[in-house]
């Protein structure tokens, strides 16, 4: 019986993080961790403030991303904030070298002021590297 449960979590998880269309709704979170898929880095920065369509703030995130087709899909592992939390303040650039990458997160450069809490996100698409750089600053 303990095996049944563990290939049928195992197929559950392997299912549940392919990305069928439409986007699917946040996954429930089970042992604090939970997943959201989107395709905008303007869903995943309301998604960490809890603004526009979402109501909480994410406490904690880790952020990957593919590149399919014709846009970005960015995977975003969360843990939920404590209840009454504020919005995280968290903003986002897109940076198209490295150097421009650490420039913005140190405050460098063009840049005047560093950044907080950082998570980069980076994917080579056509013959260039973009880094998504999701951010919060003390303000």
């Amino acid at each position: 019986m303990k095996m049944v449960l563990v290939l049928t979590a195992i197929c559950v998880v392997l299912v549940g993080c392919q990305s069928p269309d439409p986007v699917p709704p946040p996954a429930p979170v089970s042992s604090n961790w939970g997943w959201k898929l989107a395709t905008t880095p303007d869903d995943v920065m309301n998604f960490l403030n809890g603004t526009g369509a979402y109501q909480n703030p994410v406490g904690e995130a880790r952020i990957s991303l593919i590149w399919k087709v014709n846009h970005p899909e960015f995977y975003v592992f969360y843990k939920k904030a404590a209840a009454g939390e504020p919005a995280g303040g968290w903003g986002w650039k897109l940076a198209t070298t490295i150097d421009d990458a650490h420039n913005f997160v140190n405050g460098k450069g063009a840049y005047t002021r560093p950044v907080k809490d950082f998570q980069i996100a980076a994917v080579t698409q056509g013959p260039g590297t973009r880094f998504y750089i999701f951010y919060t600053r003390d303000d």
